[in-house]
């Protein structure tokens, strides 16, 4: 990295933060011809972006509470995201039974799937269906048959992976000209009457460099407070986020065929069981968060909430913890409220701005979803490209065109028998990588001993973890193993890879062979404290076997 060349240069806007939102205002802004900086203190996509539910959805039960734009919103940008991220971005089916004791009666339920069909004309999916109990139980044999009137089916959509999904808007926004930079932290704003500085300090060597920007945009997510206070320690507080913690548990015989979206019986609040890599991921929690941001971590009562509220539904098919292969958690980055219940707490952004002049204005971004982070960033860059009044002014956004972030399969045809990779290989790199599988497949030819998967219970090859560390910035096992392969969402999570991923990757990363068991033993403990806590049979299972990662 040329450090030298970056601070020497202006740059129309710095965004901090490479989550989803941010990545989304650094492609749309460099798209539009403006010189964009992106940083993160940790990992692209690392924090809220990767602790979600990993649906592109409207929102169904944000009706409810009359949010009626916002589920239109986020119904036209699921439709978008289908067209222009079709390799990560599918359909989905999901059932809703209604039960005797719902709170969310038929007619209720039906009313709303009315009103979200409307809310989605010219959409791609198909409309709902109201379902008897005949036919429910027949599509759908797992659920409990007691009190069970019916229910309905609907579409939405499901990313898989939310982390490719942000890597691939970094990629997109690198070829329109953005720097964005990993493991980089904001540790100072200075803002003086003709400029505003950024000071960074790279976590790749504690080096700290001033840049300079005309536009500064906080994208932080929960964190957009702290990074406020160090533009002045007495701003208020604006963020008043929540907790979401989901399980992954293992799928049993006769379980659910499909997604289920089904309303909790203690608080009334709706939350899904999603078929997810031959898993299945439960949740999510919604839990006022005080706590530390860099360490939010499943507690016992919220896997008790999720494992009994599931098990009401279903069918003599009831989970235990020993079902649990782990759990993720994270902070939605909602905006602060009193006294408000969680669940009515709005999922709507906002762009709040500061000194709104032609330089040095400020911008935080408060809420928003990952289905929504194409629109919000366009918003964003409007106001952007107002102040600015440059020869920019009137570009308009094109984020929203098909094929933008690697849609479908790579350019042109590649001889699978020449470079010794088998169809179903061929197939998950299509899909995981869009048009860069040709690069890892390529490795292949020249290196066959990297056609083998990395784990048994994931299809990703050694292959993925090179090009993770030479064209994709990862600099850890953490970012390989969790956002740039699928190999770390496996039942062991890694852990029975890590050693001889550290090895494979240390010489490019120059890392020697004490620097390499480091690794390896702080990516146990990393998974081990925030992924498979030690109350689990799981935690309890994996510790003994790693017993120095204690």
């Amino acid at each position: 990295m040329d450090w030298q060349e970056i601070t020497a240069q202006k740059f129309d806007v710095v965004i901090i933060g490479a989550g989803i939102n941010g990545a989304g205002i650094a492609l749309d802004a460099a798209q539009r011809g403006l010189h964009v900086l992106i940083v993160d203190k940790s990992d692209f996509g690392s924090g809220t972006t990767s602790a979600s539910t990993r649906l592109i959805h409207g929102g169904l039960r944000y009706l409810e509470y009359l949010e009626f734009s916002l589920v239109r919103e986020s119904l036209r940008e699921r439709e978008i995201l289908l067209d222009i991220a079709g390799n990560a971005v599918q359909p989905i089916p999901l059932v809703l039974p209604i039960y005797k004791h719902s709170r969310r009666g038929k007619f209720l339920i039906r009313s709303g799937m009315i009103l979200y069909d409307l809310l989605s004309l010219n959409k791609s999916l198909p409309n709902h269906r109201m379902l008897s109990r005949q036919e429910l139980l027949q599509m759908e044999p797992a659920l409990k048959k007691d009190g069970l009137y019916g229910g309905a089916l609907y579409y939405d959509s499901q990313v898989e992976f939310p982390e490719r999904l942000c890597w691939s808007i970094i990629r997109k926004a690198r070829k329109f000209g953005a720097t964005a930079i990993n493991y980089c932290e904001a540790v100072a704003l200075d803002q003086a009457r003709s400029s505003q500085n950024v000071l960074l300090q790279d976590a790749r060597t504690g080096k700290q460099y001033t840049v300079a920007a005309r536009i500064i945009v906080n994208a932080t997510g929960p964190w957009v407070d702290q990074v406020r206070s160090l533009r002045d320690p007495r701003s208020e507080n604006i963020m008043g986020g929540t907790k979401g913690s989901h399980i992954v548990v293992r799928k049993k015989p006769g379980g659910p065929k499909h997604a289920v979206y089904v309303e909790a019986q203690q608080d009334g609040r709706p939350f899904f069981i999603l078929p997810w890599l031959n898993h299945y991921l439960i949740g999510t929690t919604d839990l006022k968060y005080e706590g530390n941001l860099d360490d939010v971590v499943i507690s016992e009562d919220e896997v008790e909430y999720l494992l009994s509220e599931t098990n009401c539904i279903l069918e003599n098919h009831g989970f235990s913890t020993d079902d649990i292969l782990y759990a993720y958690s994270g902070v939605r980055p909602l905006p602060a409220v009193s006294n408000a219940q969680t669940a009515a707490i709005t999922r709507r952004h906002h762009i709040k701005s500061e000194n709104n002049r032609h330089e040095n204005a400020y911008f935080d971004i408060v809420g928003g979803k990952l289905t929504t982070y194409r629109s919000l960033a366009e918003q964003a860059v409007d106001k952007i490209m107002h102040l600015l009044g440059d020869k920019n002014t009137g570009v308009r956004s094109r984020t929203d065109e098909v094929g933008l972030l690697n849609n479908g399969s790579s350019n042109g045809k590649f001889n699978l028998q020449q470079n010794g990779i088998d169809k179903s290989t061929w197939d998950y790199l299509q899909c995981f990588y869009g048009d860069a599988a040709q690069a890892v497949a390529a490795m292949l030819a020249m290196q066959p001993a990297l056609n083998r998967t990395i784990s048994p219970h994931r299809p990703d090859i050694w292959a993925q973890v090179i090009h993770a560390v030479q064209a994709e910035d990862a600099l850890c096992l953490e970012d390989i193993f969790l956002r740039r392969t699928s190999a770390g969402w496996g039942e062991d999570m890694g852990l029975e890879s890590c050693e001889l991923a550290a090895k494979m990757i240390g010489p490019l990363l120059g890392w020697d062979v004490h620097k390499q068991e480091e690794e390896a033993r702080k990516y146990k403990e990393k998974i081990l404290h925030k992924h498979i806590p030690e109350f689990l049979p799981a935690g309890k299972k994996w510790r003994q076997k790693y017993s120095h990662a204690d």
